[in-house]
């Protein structure tokens, strides 16, 4: 008879970030699922009170990458409060640690770029503060980050959950630099000496 042809196969498309992310909540048990739904609301609630606050303006959305080239030059990895925010939304953080890692990473980002002598820097500082003052103040966030680390699955397809939160880190900023409508404002800050001091925000996963 006829040869038989090969069956042609169609690539097995790359897993984006989200999906993975997504594959990694879904494998877990429901009871562990509401208890990420209970810390994304918490954090969301703590986020809120920061950006309420009047000093946090500078903070609040990624720094203009068009404006500031040099901002991204010297900030491996930007961070601001709505990108901690649609982090939390999307239960990106399985762990205290991860969410505190993020704010550690706003005030470095503001001092490596402004100063740790900047006003913007105090802000950043005062903001970590917060974060922290509020999460030791929170029994119900400490119960809630204890169970997750003793009853998180982690995927056989990632090492690590630090390793998740990379690549969706990574993900996200494609699609903020992919995105046309994304309202970005940065303030400055003018010192004595006439130096512009630009806001030092954080940004990462999504």
């Amino acid at each position: 008879g006829p040869p038989i042809e090969p069956i042609s196969r169609k690539p097995r498309r790359k897993l984006t970030a989200k999906q993975i992310h997504a594959q990694f909540i879904a494998s877990q048990s429901v009871l562990v699922r509401s208890k990420l739904a209970s810390l994304s609301t918490l954090l969301i609630a703590l986020i809120d009170s920061l950006i309420l606050l009047p000093t946090t303006l500078a903070f609040h959305k990624p720094v203009p990458k068009k404006l500031y080239p040099l901002y991204y030059k010297l900030v491996s990895e930007p961070v601001d409060l709505s990108t901690i925010r649609s982090r939390a939304v999307s239960l990106n953080y399985t762990s205290l640690n991860g969410f505190i890692h993020d704010f550690k990473l706003l005030l470095e980002n503001c001092e490596k770029f402004n100063g740790t002598d900047s006003p913007l820097s105090d802000v950043a500082r005062d903001i970590l503060s917060r974060v922290q003052g509020a999460i030791n103040d929170s029994s119900e966030l400490q119960e809630i980050d204890s169970f997750l680390q003793g009853n998180l699955i982690i995927s056989d397809n990632n090492a690590t959950q630090n390793d998740i939160d990379v690549s969706i880190m990574t993900d996200q900023e494609e699609e903020a630099e992919e995105s046309e409508n994304v309202n970005l404002n940065v303030n400055i800050d003018s010192n004595e000496d006439n130096n512009m001091d630009m806001d030092v925000n954080m940004d990462a996963n999504m």
